[in-house]
């Protein structure tokens, strides 16, 4: 009788314990998807910020203050870029945190050569060069937003429904 006690409760402790280490896994992956829809919403507003920028830099009489501007949102690609790469990922994330961080650095790194062509986009003697580079780097951010959208998210969605988290899209 001694024996089948301690039986259950060995059973009841294996059982606990496994509970705890599922819930465990689950939470951080919520908190994981949660944290990159929240550097996605911030990257996109990013994004916005770049496009709106550039739309009044035609004919910009004050190039110095479009520069500032540009260089500000080139930081905020980066320390986007750097947050995405210091996340703690879950090992069912991998996948999608490698894609994430491919997206961001394609991003970022499309923003920082913007940023590098603006002054001679807007000068007279190098603005064909800088001109036709820049809309390459709208390229960029355009394959950055295909990459995540069809491979990192969807990634994400099928890691959390392989554990039984509902995704709402």
């Amino acid at each position: 009788m001694l024996a089948v006690g301690v039986l259950v409760a060995v059973v009841l402790v294996v059982v606990g314990v496994h509970s705890c280490q599922v819930s465990a896994r689950n939470s951080a992956m919520r908190d994981y998807d949660n944290t990159v829809a929240s550097l996605i919403q911030r990257s996109d507003q990013t994004g916005r910020t770049l496009f709106s920028e550039l739309s009044g830099a035609s004919g910009s009489s004050n190039q110095t203050a479009l520069q500032t501007q540009v260089d500000q949102t080139r930081q905020q690609a980066a320390a986007e870029l750097s947050d995405a790469q210091s996340l703690n990922v879950p090992n069912q994330m991998q996948t999608a945190q490698s894609q994430l961080v491919l997206a961001l650095r394609m991003r970022s790194d499309a923003v920082s050569q913007i940023a590098q062509k603006i002054q001679p986009a807007l000068a007279t003697p190098t603005a064909r060069d800088a001109v036709a580079s820049i809309p390459r780097q709208m390229s960029s951010l355009y394959a950055s937003d295909i990459l995540y959208n069809d491979y990192a998210a969807p990634a994400i969605a099928a890691s959390l429904q392989s554990v039984g988290i509902p995704v709402v899209l």
